[in-house]
């Protein structure tokens, strides 16, 4: 398991040029925005406008702060909300942002289609619970309260907002999560392959 400081993200400017992402985690590592396998960053949205395209990629989009976000991906609209459903579409499409309240913070991940495929779950915690999945990599991360995360041979770890921690070689994988009060959990599950696996 490997913890993923909030103040160690590599921050880095959007593929169209609008704006700048915080990446949480990559592979390969070190790898750019042409040439990755799967990526998960976070980003503000400050004004309306276009997304950077990704051909051959999927992707999963959750809002984690802010008023609201209304995505229109090939003329289609879903309305994403601060702790509501997650957005699961084509990287390649003709994808834009029209924030109605204002700015907004986001949670995305994606994978390159054939290669991998990525499932993004959000979850809702005030007592403790354990989480099982058999993906090649798991990545967890607290979108707001305070968690502590333990797995067998290893420590406990705290996650305070922002922080994320990583899990791969180990399947199936079993957490006992114990938040500290409320806490939100988004959980992206990404898995070697071409298996269809959805986001919710």
């Amino acid at each position: 398991m490997l913890k993923l400081a909030a103040e160690a993200y590599r921050r880095m400017p959007w593929k169209n040029g609008g704006g700048v992402t915080l990446e949480i985690a990559v592979a390969p590592a070190g790898a750019g925005l042409y040439d990755f396998e799967w990526r998960i960053s976070s980003a503000h949205v400050e004004v309306a406008g276009p997304f950077s395209t990704f051909p051959g990629i999927d992707r999963s989009l959750a809002l984690l702060g802010g008023a609201g976000m209304d995505l229109v991906v090939d003329g289609r609209r879903a309305a994403l909300a601060q702790d509501g459903p997650v957005c699961a579409f084509d990287g390649g499409a003709a994808a834009r942002a029209e924030l109605p309240v204002g700015p907004v913070t986001d949670f995305n991940v994606m994978s390159r289609r054939g290669r991998w495929t990525h499932r993004l779950t959000r979850m809702r915690l005030d007592t403790a619970r354990e989480l099982q999945t058999d993906a090649d990599v798991a990545l967890l991360y607290c979108a707001s309260g305070r968690l502590t995360v333990r797995a067998e041979g290893y420590g406990p770890l705290v996650l305070e907002v922002g922080d994320a921690l990583q899990v791969e070689g180990v399947a199936p994988l079993i957490v006992q999560l114990a938040p500290s009060g409320a806490v939100s959990l988004l959980v992206a599950e990404l898995s070697r392959g071409a298996r269809t696996v959805s986001s919710r």
